[in-house]
């Protein structure tokens, strides 16, 4: 009866990882179509920019038009958020992706293991929920782009009413005269051009929201395949329950008949870790006993060396006072000698200084009689 139980246990689990591997070849696939038209997208949102650049140059060149410049531009903005925004969808769906592929792993672990049960089928709760808490932060980022979505919408919708004022205004100052039907011939086609411009905005939104909407289909098909995964679990958990408990039960049976067995060997085993102990703390102590006499030895010997190490430094001292006593000496002597010398120095140059300003007063004189010299020559000459 046991093993037939058990049998059928392993053929339910087997039923529910081929239902497992189904789903997620299912979601796979899933990933993959929304990641082509991810591409889709990123090309046409490649060719729009260069749309809006020509668009923008041209608005430039229009002094009458550039009023429109700000709103295209945060009509361009929105456009880019909603872009990014996709970006980031398609990074939460391969996280999404990695997460149920990390499942799938720990599940066919759980299937071959027969030890740890229990925490692995913990491990994989926590997973699903980890995996349900993502899908909800993706929702919530469908009701911000929902969002985003509704505020391009009224900005179109002011962008055509100022179109509709600036015709109004461009009929009123361009009235009457062949050269003013050709000035508002031009502006017409330069209005319907914006307004054509504007269309296209308006696609790449529906677009832009067509394909949130898939998304957000696809995310809940992904939160009802995960409700579904859960409760599959949740019998897989209480198989395992009921196949680990029969495992006690025999289990407690063999563990009955050992006890006794084991209470003897405890008891034995404590008797000889008794005495192991008594004789490894002996052995501590007689190990410190010859620690501390060959300390004792040490310092015995390195006692008589400091003594005698005294004694020679002491000699050392008496010959370094001596020495010092003959260098203070040596210091007066040179002392006094310096003094001598510094009074020579100032003696000499006193003298200097005097043969100095003979020197200068002679060359005065010297010049002068040149100078008289030249002058007696002049007038002789």
């Amino acid at each position: 009866m046991a093993m037939k139980r058990i049998l059928e246990t392993r053929k339910s689990t087997l039923r529910l990882k081929a239902a497992l591997l189904s789903r997620y070849q299912q979601a796979v696939s899933s990933k993959d179509e929304i990641e082509r038209q991810v591409e889709d997208q990123e090309n046409s949102f490649k060719e729009l920019e260069t749309i809006y650049s020509k668009v923008i140059e041209e608005i430039q060149t229009e002094p009458k038009l550039s009023k429109f410049e700000d709103d295209i531009a945060r009509i361009w903005d929105s456009r880019v958020k909603i872009n990014s925004f996709i970006r980031l969808l398609l990074d939460k769906i391969q996280e999404v992706k990695g997460e149920m592929t990390k499942m799938q792993d720990q599940f066919n672990a759980t299937l071959k293991t027969k030890e740890g049960d229990a925490q692995v089928i913990q491990d994989l709760k926590q997973e699903i929920d980890k995996g349900l808490q993502t899908i909800e932060a993706l929702q919530a980022a469908e009701l911000a782009a929902e969002e985003t979505a509704t505020g391009l919408r009224e900005q179109i919708a002011v962008l055509n009413s100022e179109i509709d004022g600036l015709k109004k205004q461009m009929e009123a100052e361009d009235g009457g005269g062949l050269p003013a039907a050709k000035s508002k011939e031009s502006h017409n086609r330069e209005k319907e051009r914006l307004l054509n411009e504007i269309d296209n905005l308006k696609v790449e939104l529906k677009e832009a929201t067509d394909y949130r909407r898939r998304v957000e289909n696809s995310c809940e098909t992904m939160d009802e395949e995960m409700i579904k995964l859960k409760m599959e679990l949740g019998q897989a958990i209480n198989e395992k329950v009921k196949q680990i408990k029969f495992r006690e039960t025999l289990e407690m049976d063999l563990e009955s008949t050992r006890k006794g067995y084991l209470d003897k060997c405890i008891e034995i085993k404590e008797f000889e870790n008794q005495h192991a102990k008594i004789q490894q703390e002996y052995n501590e102590l007689d190990h410190q006993y010859k620690q501390l006499k060959i300390s004792y030895d040490r310092q015995t010997l390195l006692n008589d060396q400091t003594a005698h190490r005294a004694v020679k430094l002491q000699d050392e001292l008496v010959q370094t006072q001596t020495k010092l006593k003959q260098i203070d000496q040596e210091y007066l002597l040179v002392k006094t000698q310096y003094t001598s010398n510094q009074a020579e120095i100032g003696k000499l140059t006193g003298l200097t200084r005097k043969f100095e300003k003979s020197k200068l007063m002679y060359q005065n004189r010297l010049e002068n009689v040149e100078k008289a010299k030249k002058a007696l020559e002049k007038i002789q000459g």
